[in-house]
């Protein structure tokens, strides 16, 4: 197949004006229409698990040439950086849903892949004369998964030595049945798991000496200290100089732990190389402050959180009041 590039194609009509004497009555303007694809969209991918994920794809036409096939390609990617995933699987999108404006979506439902893998892949298109592609994006599956004292099931990814839960957690009790006070909800955030005060989601009390906490998380869980926080960053990338300095450190790093999504996030780097999947989940602040961030996470030591920004590269290291009744979001760390 001829491979066509198309990240950015000007959309329109040409329009040949034949320019005649001033005695003369002006010719109709000659209109051309352009043949062909105006776009394909690769889209981060959804619903993933140890095996499964759900990719969607996004076409926009010109009116006079029909798709042929879409769908994805797919590659195994040890290094993705030199993957090419037109030398990988070809799955044919099936199901198709509204898009915004003159595109169409299409899905494609994975069903057969390894767990605790990256994989490379981008959509394309073809019409009767060429295929066209969409960019490359990366799936990251899941290394398991586990289930809260609700029932909740998470799935998870291991990051270097450490495994982390894949989404933010959502229970309203602790593992002992005990229901959680200072467990708070956000409507716009429906999905994105709970947000929680400190004290709620460590169980630390302000009078007591800070260590290990399960806190919110289930049994063989812990709430991530500061310092796990630290080996996390390091691990993306972030110089070990800055992991301790609180205000926004690192350059770059952020995008590696956000959700790919284009219509979550604004970052220029932005490809979920670990598979953490960040959220824009928001805070839940009484005092309205922090509206700069769009989310942020406790640590169990007292009061550093960790911030992320809607169109940052950079990663903020904060340290809250002690008497903050701020709600944000928990990610449990495995023991």
């Amino acid at each position: 197949m001829k491979k066509k590039s198309i990240s950015i194609i000007s959309v329109g009509i040409i329009a040949i004006l034949v320019v005649a004497s001033c005695s003369e009555k002006p010719e109709e303007p000659v209109i051309q229409e352009t043949t062909g694809i105006r776009s394909v969209t690769t889209y981060a991918p959804s619903r993933v698990t140890m095996t499964s994920a759900e990719i969607r794809v996004g076409t926009n036409l010109y009116a006079n040439e029909a798709i042929t096939k879409r769908g994805i390609l797919i590659i195994e990617s040890s290094n993705p950086a030199l993957s090419d995933p037109t030398k990988g699987v070809e799955y044919i999108a099936a199901q198709s849903s509204t898009g915004n404006n003159d595109e169409e979506v299409y899905s494609v439902n994975l069903s057969d892949l390894k767990a605790n893998t990256v994989y490379t892949y981008m959509g394309f298109a073809c019409t009767e004369s060429e295929t066209y592609y969409g960019s490359t994006k990366l799936l990251v599956t899941s290394f398991g998964t586990v289930i809260d004292a609700e029932k909740n099931e998470y799935q998870t990814v291991k990051i270097g030595t450490q495994i982390w839960m894949r989404d933010n957690i959502k229970s309203t009790i602790y593992f002992d049945q005990e229901s959680i006070q200072g467990c708070l909800d956000k409507g716009t955030a429906q999905g994105y798991g709970k947000h929680y005060t400190y004290s709620a989601a460590t169980r630390i009390s302000p009078d007591s000496k800070a260590g290990p906490a399960q806190g919110v998380c289930p049994t063989g869980w812990h709430v991530p200290s500061d310092s796990e926080w630290q080996q996390l960053l390091t691990y993306i990338g972030v110089p070990t100089d800055q992991t301790k300095s609180l205000g926004l450190i690192g350059d770059g790093q952020a995008g590696k732990l956000k959700d790919a999504g284009t219509e979550f996030w604004t970052n220029e780097i932005m490809n979920n190389v670990t598979g953490f999947s960040i959220m824009p989940a928001g805070i839940l602040n009484p005092d309205a402050g922090d509206e700069c961030i769009q989310t942020a996470f406790w640590s169990s030591t007292p009061y550093i959180y960790y911030g992320f920004q809607v169109n940052s590269e950079k990663i903020l290291r904060g340290n809250d009041e002690a008497d903050c009744a701020c709600g944000i979001s928990v990610r449990c760390i495995k023991d």
